[in-house]
Protein backbone atom coordinates (compact mmCIF):
# COMPACT_ATOMS: atom_id res chain seq x y z
CA UNK A 1 0.00 0.00 0.00
CA UNK A 2 2.79 2.39 0.94
CA UNK A 3 4.73 1.49 -2.21
CA UNK A 4 1.71 2.39 -4.33
CA UNK A 5 1.32 5.70 -2.48
CA UNK A 6 5.01 6.47 -2.97
CA UNK A 7 4.66 5.73 -6.68
CA UNK A 8 1.74 8.16 -6.91
CA UNK A 9 3.71 10.81 -5.01
CA UNK A 10 6.66 10.35 -7.36
CA UNK A 11 4.40 10.69 -10.39
CA UNK A 12 2.80 13.84 -9.00
CA UNK A 13 6.21 15.31 -8.21
CA UNK A 14 7.44 14.59 -11.73
CA UNK A 15 4.33 16.23 -13.16
CA UNK A 16 4.78 19.26 -10.90
CA UNK A 17 8.42 19.59 -11.95
CA UNK A 18 7.44 19.38 -15.62
CA UNK A 19 4.78 22.06 -15.20
CA UNK A 20 7.17 24.27 -13.21
CA UNK A 21 9.84 23.98 -15.91
CA UNK A 22 7.28 24.85 -18.61
CA UNK A 23 6.22 27.98 -16.70
CA UNK A 24 9.85 28.97 -16.15
CA UNK A 25 10.59 28.73 -19.86
CA UNK A 26 7.51 30.74 -20.75
CA UNK A 27 8.51 33.54 -18.38
CA UNK A 28 12.03 33.53 -19.84
CA UNK A 29 10.57 33.97 -23.32
CA UNK A 30 8.24 36.75 -22.13
CA UNK A 31 11.21 38.55 -20.57
CA UNK A 32 13.15 38.23 -23.83
CA UNK A 33 10.13 39.58 -25.74
CA UNK A 34 9.86 42.53 -23.32
CA UNK A 35 13.53 43.41 -23.87
CA UNK A 36 13.01 43.39 -27.64
CA UNK A 37 9.97 45.66 -27.36
CA UNK A 38 11.90 48.05 -25.11
CA UNK A 39 14.67 48.14 -27.73
CA UNK A 40 12.01 49.13 -30.27
CA UNK A 41 11.06 52.11 -28.09
CA UNK A 42 7.44 51.14 -27.45
CA UNK A 43 5.36 52.82 -24.74
CA UNK A 44 5.48 50.93 -21.39
CA UNK A 45 1.71 50.34 -21.42
CA UNK A 46 1.89 48.93 -24.94
CA UNK A 47 4.78 46.71 -23.89
CA UNK A 48 2.74 45.36 -20.97
CA UNK A 49 -0.23 44.69 -23.25
CA UNK A 50 1.87 42.83 -25.81
CA UNK A 51 3.62 40.78 -23.13
CA UNK A 52 0.27 39.68 -21.68
CA UNK A 53 -0.86 38.68 -25.17
CA UNK A 54 2.44 36.88 -25.86
CA UNK A 55 2.24 34.96 -22.58
CA UNK A 56 -1.31 33.89 -23.43
CA UNK A 57 -0.17 32.58 -26.83
CA UNK A 58 2.68 30.64 -25.23
CA UNK A 59 0.39 29.13 -22.60
CA UNK A 60 -1.97 28.00 -25.33
CA UNK A 61 0.76 26.20 -27.26
CA UNK A 62 2.24 24.77 -24.05
CA UNK A 63 -1.07 23.05 -23.36
CA UNK A 64 -0.78 21.05 -26.59
CA UNK A 65 0.32 17.38 -26.45
CA UNK A 66 4.09 16.87 -26.23
CA UNK A 67 5.66 17.25 -29.66
CA UNK A 68 8.33 14.77 -30.71
CA UNK A 69 10.36 13.74 -33.70
CA UNK A 70 10.31 10.09 -34.74
CA UNK A 71 13.86 9.32 -33.64
CA UNK A 72 13.46 5.56 -34.08
CA UNK A 73 13.98 5.80 -37.83
CA UNK A 74 15.58 9.25 -37.94
CA UNK A 75 17.78 9.81 -34.89
CA UNK A 76 18.89 13.29 -33.89
CA UNK A 77 21.35 14.95 -34.27
CA UNK A 78 21.11 14.27 -38.00
CA UNK A 79 23.21 15.44 -40.93
CA UNK A 80 21.22 16.93 -43.83
CA UNK A 81 23.71 16.56 -46.64
CA UNK A 82 23.96 19.36 -49.22
CA UNK A 83 20.81 21.03 -47.98
CA UNK A 84 21.91 24.34 -49.51
CA UNK A 85 23.19 24.59 -53.07
CA UNK A 86 25.80 27.19 -54.09
CA UNK A 87 22.96 29.43 -55.31
CA UNK A 88 21.15 28.99 -51.99
CA UNK A 89 24.27 29.93 -50.05
CA UNK A 90 24.81 32.97 -52.24
CA UNK A 91 21.23 34.05 -51.52
CA UNK A 92 21.82 33.71 -47.77
CA UNK A 93 25.00 35.78 -47.96
CA UNK A 94 23.22 38.45 -49.98
CA UNK A 95 20.36 38.47 -47.48
CA UNK A 96 22.87 39.09 -44.69
CA UNK A 97 24.28 42.07 -46.60
CA UNK A 98 20.77 43.49 -47.09
CA UNK A 99 19.83 43.03 -43.44
CA UNK A 100 23.02 44.62 -42.15
CA UNK A 101 22.27 47.65 -44.30
CA UNK A 102 18.53 47.74 -43.66
CA UNK A 103 18.77 47.23 -39.89
CA UNK A 104 21.98 49.05 -38.88
CA UNK A 105 21.02 48.78 -35.19
CA UNK A 106 22.23 45.19 -35.36
CA UNK A 107 25.71 45.96 -36.65
CA UNK A 108 28.51 44.83 -34.39
CA UNK A 109 26.30 42.93 -31.95
CA UNK A 110 27.85 39.83 -30.49
CA UNK A 111 26.25 36.54 -29.56
CA UNK A 112 25.24 35.38 -26.10
CA UNK A 113 28.91 35.40 -25.13
CA UNK A 114 29.13 39.10 -26.09
CA UNK A 115 32.20 38.33 -28.19
CA UNK A 116 33.04 40.85 -30.94
CA UNK A 117 34.53 37.92 -32.87
CA UNK A 118 31.10 36.34 -33.24
CA UNK A 119 28.67 38.55 -35.18
CA UNK A 120 25.03 37.67 -35.79
CA UNK A 121 22.68 39.15 -38.37
CA UNK A 122 18.97 38.43 -37.89
CA UNK A 123 17.50 37.58 -41.28
CA UNK A 124 13.97 37.11 -39.91
CA UNK A 125 13.84 40.72 -38.71
CA UNK A 126 10.55 42.30 -39.82
CA UNK A 127 9.74 39.05 -41.67
CA UNK A 128 12.41 39.85 -44.28
CA UNK A 129 13.78 36.39 -45.09
CA UNK A 130 10.38 34.72 -45.33
CA UNK A 131 9.10 37.53 -47.53
CA UNK A 132 12.07 37.95 -49.89
CA UNK A 133 13.37 34.37 -49.83
CA UNK A 134 10.20 32.42 -49.13
CA UNK A 135 10.95 29.51 -51.47
CA UNK A 136 14.38 28.97 -49.91
CA UNK A 137 13.00 29.24 -46.38
CA UNK A 138 10.29 26.68 -47.16
CA UNK A 139 12.93 24.32 -48.56
CA UNK A 140 14.84 24.60 -45.29
CA UNK A 141 11.87 24.30 -42.93
CA UNK A 142 10.36 21.38 -44.89
CA UNK A 143 13.65 19.48 -44.54
CA UNK A 144 13.82 20.27 -40.83
CA UNK A 145 10.24 19.20 -40.04
CA UNK A 146 10.05 16.19 -42.35
CA UNK A 147 9.73 13.72 -39.45
CA UNK A 148 8.08 16.08 -36.98
CA UNK A 149 5.24 14.55 -34.96
CA UNK A 150 3.53 17.36 -33.11
CA UNK A 151 1.81 20.77 -33.34
CA UNK A 152 2.54 23.05 -36.31
CA UNK A 153 5.95 24.72 -36.23
CA UNK A 154 6.76 28.32 -37.08
CA UNK A 155 10.05 30.13 -37.62
CA UNK A 156 11.49 31.50 -34.43
CA UNK A 157 14.69 32.84 -35.98
CA UNK A 158 16.88 32.81 -39.07
CA UNK A 159 20.41 33.93 -38.20
CA UNK A 160 23.61 34.50 -40.16
CA UNK A 161 26.66 33.83 -37.97
CA UNK A 162 30.23 34.94 -38.65
CA UNK A 163 33.00 33.69 -36.33
CA UNK A 164 36.46 35.16 -36.70
CA UNK A 165 39.71 34.36 -34.88
CA UNK A 166 39.09 34.05 -31.15
CA UNK A 167 35.32 33.74 -31.59
CA UNK A 168 33.23 30.76 -30.58
CA UNK A 169 30.28 29.60 -28.57
CA UNK A 170 31.60 27.87 -25.49
CA UNK A 171 29.00 27.65 -22.73
CA UNK A 172 28.57 24.72 -20.39
CA UNK A 173 24.82 24.37 -20.85
CA UNK A 174 23.98 26.29 -24.02
CA UNK A 175 20.59 25.24 -25.41
CA UNK A 176 18.00 26.92 -27.63
CA UNK A 177 15.47 27.04 -24.81
CA UNK A 178 11.89 27.29 -25.99
CA UNK A 179 12.55 26.12 -29.56
CA UNK A 180 11.75 22.63 -30.87
CA UNK A 181 14.17 22.01 -33.74
CA UNK A 182 17.44 23.78 -34.54
CA UNK A 183 19.56 23.66 -37.67
CA UNK A 184 23.12 24.84 -38.29
CA UNK A 185 24.22 24.95 -41.94
CA UNK A 186 27.90 25.48 -42.73
CA UNK A 187 28.48 28.25 -45.29
CA UNK A 188 32.30 28.31 -45.40
CA UNK A 189 35.27 26.06 -44.66
CA UNK A 190 38.24 28.44 -44.81
CA UNK A 191 39.05 28.27 -41.11
CA UNK A 192 40.67 26.14 -38.43
CA UNK A 193 39.17 25.27 -35.07
CA UNK A 194 35.47 26.04 -34.88
CA UNK A 195 34.27 22.46 -34.31
CA UNK A 196 30.50 22.13 -33.92
CA UNK A 197 29.55 19.79 -31.08
CA UNK A 198 26.40 18.49 -29.43
CA UNK A 199 26.17 16.85 -26.01
CA UNK A 200 23.46 14.32 -25.21
CA UNK A 201 21.76 13.81 -21.86
CA UNK A 202 24.29 11.12 -20.95
CA UNK A 203 27.09 13.66 -21.32
CA UNK A 204 28.46 12.16 -24.54
CA UNK A 205 29.97 14.85 -26.78
CA UNK A 206 29.58 14.40 -30.53
CA UNK A 207 31.78 16.39 -32.91
CA UNK A 208 30.13 17.04 -36.27
CA UNK A 209 32.09 17.54 -39.48
CA UNK A 210 29.67 18.95 -42.07
CA UNK A 211 30.82 20.01 -45.51
CA UNK A 212 29.86 23.40 -46.90
CA UNK A 213 26.13 23.23 -47.62
CA UNK A 214 25.48 20.47 -45.05
CA UNK A 215 23.21 21.13 -42.10
CA UNK A 216 23.22 19.58 -38.63
CA UNK A 217 19.65 19.17 -37.36
CA UNK A 218 19.15 18.65 -33.63
CA UNK A 219 16.56 18.92 -30.89
CA UNK A 220 16.78 22.49 -29.62
CA UNK A 221 17.13 21.41 -25.99
CA UNK A 222 20.38 19.64 -26.90
CA UNK A 223 23.51 21.28 -25.49
CA UNK A 224 25.62 22.57 -28.40
CA UNK A 225 28.76 24.64 -28.85
CA UNK A 226 31.30 25.90 -31.37
CA UNK A 227 34.94 25.70 -30.33
CA UNK A 228 37.22 28.73 -30.64
CA UNK A 229 38.23 29.77 -34.15
CA UNK A 230 42.00 29.56 -34.46
CA UNK A 231 42.28 31.20 -37.88
CA UNK A 232 40.09 32.20 -40.79
CA UNK A 233 36.35 32.82 -40.77
CA UNK A 234 33.52 30.40 -40.05
CA UNK A 235 30.14 31.35 -41.53
CA UNK A 236 26.90 29.53 -40.78
CA UNK A 237 23.13 29.81 -41.14
CA UNK A 238 21.10 28.95 -38.03
CA UNK A 239 17.35 28.34 -38.13
CA UNK A 240 15.14 27.54 -35.14
CA UNK A 241 11.56 26.30 -35.30
CA UNK A 242 9.11 26.35 -32.39
CA UNK A 243 5.41 26.02 -31.60
CA UNK A 244 5.03 29.65 -30.54
CA UNK A 245 3.96 32.58 -32.73
CA UNK A 246 6.18 33.52 -35.66
CA UNK A 247 8.96 35.87 -34.55
CA UNK A 248 9.96 39.09 -36.31
CA UNK A 249 12.26 40.50 -33.60
CA UNK A 250 15.91 39.91 -32.80
CA UNK A 251 17.14 37.31 -30.35
CA UNK A 252 19.98 39.35 -28.85
CA UNK A 253 18.68 39.41 -25.25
Amino acid sequence: MRAARDAIDATQMAQWQQEHEAKRRIEALVFEHRCELEDDGLDPDEIDRRCVEFRSQLNTTAAAPPAVVDEVSQPLPRLLEQLLSPDDRAAVEQAAVVCRRRYPRLNGEGDVTASPAHAITYLHRDGYFGRDHGVLLKKITDAMARDWRGPPLTVRCVEHHVYTEGGGLILEDHRDIGSSLSLSVLLSDEYSGGAFTTTNEAGVVLTHAPRVGDGVLFASETVHNVSTIESGERRALVVELWTGPATTHDRSK
